[in-house]
């Protein structure tokens, strides 16, 4: 090969080096570019299909809508997410009930504070909308009046509003009476605070409530919010929540709970109702707190209902409770079922009453399965009924004893303080394995329960 041409190769050589080296760094500029562009994005964008308006004023963002629909209005984003140390406001305008809002590209973030205004104050009825689903960060907080989170189908929020700003009034209706076909991969989790001054429903395929959050809805609210909630002016909610003070969880497939949820009562106010339903399995995890206490004089216990097609498990550490209040008033009512299985892990379920009527727990799956550690009523009824078997596990034991010290102390031996409730287990077959107990005894004056065991 002559001398010009291997110049030649050697200086395509050197241009292809250099080529290379230029791309290799305009690409390492891209990857340390795109983090930077990603991050400099608004954390909120509206994408013109309603005439949403954001006002900041440091790291506060007001948000205000001039589309209504007679009771309705609407705001409809391409992203919603709040940083840590920032604050969003949604205001209602006057004369509506109802803020819909409506996100649509990527899943919401709340690691700041959402707060909804009606009439100057914390209220309204406030629903989000998003296919892909929200997360309330630790630090999250979100006040409301009543709030909706769901996780509808692309085509569903398409109905809601078109691209043109379009507003189907039948999908609007459907959504009011919650009737929302969700999609297959929403996803809702609670980390930080919800509090809701009447009701808080959760819809999507999973729901995850984790350990440290907190939901409250009802009286259990109101002490969070202080002065800043217009309790007299609070509207009547949309009718999926009119059931009064109720917190209400939907998932197509799994709920797992290792937070606290509440629908507390008052002096003189009784609990609300809290209702979990999942296609597939639920487990209020250790630590887990589902709640609809009364307190104080007055105040009646609520009620509590907990259905999984699949499994429902009530891990050692979890706990249902709905008692009256610490002074007076009637204990509330819990059913912890399931189509399949309900595993008893330990754990409490609560619903008794110091000066009041007792209340009742009952669970009434196919098969039961007490295992691993022992559960206990404090005093209220408690009804298992299965269709198949009731398993009680080796040393396992299940009481309606209210002793001062449920979770530590000893069922068969402490002194009672108050009235035992009726334990009754009914099934085609019931086995009690080898040291397991039945306890509904009494002394110190209080009365016995029954204990009735029935194979069918």
């Amino acid at each position: 090969m002559s001398y010009g041409a291997l110049a030649y190769l050697r200086r395509q050589y050197l241009c292809v080096l250099r080529r290379c080296a230029f791309l290799n760094a305009m690409s390492g500029w891209l990857l340390l570019a795109a983090p930077a562009a990603m991050a400099a994005q608004p954390p909120i964008v509206t994408d013109g299909r309603t005439a949403t308006t954001l006002s900041h004023a440091g790291a506060v963002t007001d948000i205000t809508t001039a589309t209504v629909r007679g009771s309705n209005a609407f705001n409809s984003f391409t992203r919603f997410n709040i940083g840590a140390g920032q604050t969003v406001n949604l205001h209602l305008p006057q004369q509506t009930a109802n803020l819909l809002n409506l996100v649509r590209n990527e899943r919401s973030h709340i690691d700041g504070v959402m707060n909804a205004y009606k009439d100057g104050r914390i209220g309204g009825n406030v629903f989000f909308f998003n296919p892909h689903g929200m997360v309330v960060g630790a630090q999250g907080q979100i006040n409301v009046g009543t709030l909706t989170v769901a996780t509808p189908t692309p085509a569903y929020m398409e109905r809601l509003i078109g691209p043109g700003g379009a507003i189907d009034e039948a999908a609007v209706d459907q959504a009011l009476r919650g009737e929302i076909p969700l999609s297959e991969s929403g996803l809702i989790t609670v980390k930080g605070s919800v509090r809701a001054a009447r009701a808080v429903q959760l819809a999507a395929a999973s729901v995850n409530i984790d350990g440290g959050a907190r939901i409250d809805a009802g009286a259990a609210a109101h002490a969070g919010f202080g002065a800043l909630v217009n309790i007299d002016g609070l509207d009547a909610g949309a009718q999926m929540l009119q059931d009064g003070d109720t917190v209400r969880i939907v998932a197509a497939d799994a709920v797992n709970i290792a937070g606290a949820v509440s629908a507390d009562g008052a002096a003189g106010e009784a609990a609300g109702r809290v209702r979990i339903d999942a296609g597939g399995n639920i487990t209020v995890a250790d630590g887990g707190r589902v709640s609809a206490d009364g307190h104080g004089a007055n105040s009646d216990g609520g009620a509590i209902r907990i259905w999984a097609e699949d499994t429902a498990t009530l891990a050692q550490g979890g706990e249902l409770s709905a008692r009256g209040g610490e002074v007076s008033g009637d204990g509330g009512h819990i059913e912890f079922s399931a189509t399949e299985t309900v595993r008893l892990e330990g754990g409490e379920l609560k619903a008794n009453a110091v000066d009041g009527q007792r209340g009742a727990v009952l669970i009434d799956p196919n098969n039961i399965e007490a295992v691993i550690n022992n559960t206990h009523t404090d005093g209220a009824d408690f009804t298992l009924i299965a269709n198949d078997t009731i398993t009680v596990e080796n040393n396992i034991t299940i009481s309606t004893r209210d002793i001062a010290n449920p979770t530590s102390g000893d069922h068969a031996s402490d002194a009672s303080q108050g009235d035992s409730g009726d334990l009754t287990l009914r099934a085609s077959h019931v086995e009690l394995k080898a040291g397991s107990r039945l306890l509904a005894h009494a002394d110190n004056g209080h009365a016995t329960g029954d204990v009735t065991v029935e194979g069918r």
